[in-house]
């Protein structure tokens, strides 16, 4: 028989694994929770979560409850026949207890627990400049992240790996190495150990607001922020009372204070408070994306401008 799962997805860096799960004979997922479509864009036109389209292509049930723990008619669906596993994969909600007693209830978190527990762990390790991430296969509790964790699989980082490529990394191991440890968990095979909680860290979720940047930071802190937040929210700061992002940077040697801009040689550099950076392209509000020579030609006083710090 195979071993049936509800999977509970709102993201799209699950679609590889339950893609995997849904090929895989050894297993039959018995239907998707997601999180309700929600209005996107400028146009507020009604977006659904991946996981759900995803689902759909390959005729799987889908449920989006507005609250998990207020659906009772989907607990009592379940409650009839009972799945062998739930699987929480960037779902979005916090399952209740009644969901929790309902299967043996299983996350896929992107840490190393108990290191960065909560919302935003990729991106915490490249803002961090850590040299390895993964992804824990723990048992849900219902306290955040606080599972005793049956796996860890790791990842190792290059320098200034960007956040889509950490993401998109992810996605691809766990797809690799979350169904076979399925059937060790369920066959018994994996005992789950207790976290050293007094070792845990946390990470909030992630805003656009956290793009903005001061130059009161070190140029290693500002190249490691243009990689986690690459490819959303970005990097953006300030000139003329508009926003400018850094859509490309490098790191320079130039000697500079913070936030003093320097135009040389159709080169653009920005001072920090320790080291500068160089800025490769940028877009100004209301305009196109610009190599330095064009951005200074239109905003010459840029030039001797200071940047926020």
């Amino acid at each position: 028989m195979p071993i049936t799962i509800l999977f509970l997805s709102s993201a799209e860096i699950s679609l590889p694994l339950l893609g995997a799960l849904l090929k895989d004979k050894s297993f039959e997922v018995v239907g998707l929770v997601c999180q309700p479509d929600k209005p996107a864009g400028r146009d507020k036109i009604m977006k659904a979560p991946a996981p759900k389209l995803f689902a759909e292509r390959h005729g799987l049930e889908v449920f989006q409850p507005v609250k998990l723990r207020d659906d009772t008619e989907l607990l009592n669906r379940f409650s009839e026949n009972p799945p062998d596993i739930i699987l929480t994969f960037a779902y979005g909600q916090i399952l209740p207890k009644s969901f929790l007693d309902l299967a043996l209830p299983l996350n896929v978190h992107t840490s190393l627990l108990p290191k960065y527990r909560g919302a935003s762990p990729i991106h915490s390790a490249i803002l961090n400049g850590d040299k390895v991430s993964g992804f824990s296969l723990m048992k849900m509790v219902q306290k955040m992240d606080e599972g005793p964790v049956y796996h860890i699989e790791k990842f190792d980082l290059n320098e200034h790996i960007p956040t889509g490529i950490l993401h998109d990394g992810l996605a691809d191991l766990a797809a690799k190495s979350v169904p076979e440890l399925l059937i060790k968990i369920h066959n018994s095979e994996v005992e789950a150990v207790e976290q050293k909680h007094a070792e845990a860290s946390y990470c909030s979720k992630i805003s656009k607001d956290d793009g903005f940047l001061d130059f009161s930071d070190s140029a290693e802190m500002v190249f490691r922020k243009f990689h986690a937040y690459s490819p959303w929210p970005g990097l953006w700061t300030t000139f003329d009372s508009k926003r400018l992002k850094l859509l490309d940077i490098a790191l320079s040697d130039k000697k500079l204070k913070a936030g003093e801009v320097l135009f040389e040689a159709d080169k653009l550099f920005v001072g920090t408070s320790k080291g500068s950076i160089e800025l490769l392209q940028m877009q100004l509000e209301g305009k196109q994306c610009m190599h330095p020579k064009s951005f200074i030609l239109g905003q010459k006083e840029f030039s001797s401008g200071l940047l926020p710090s």
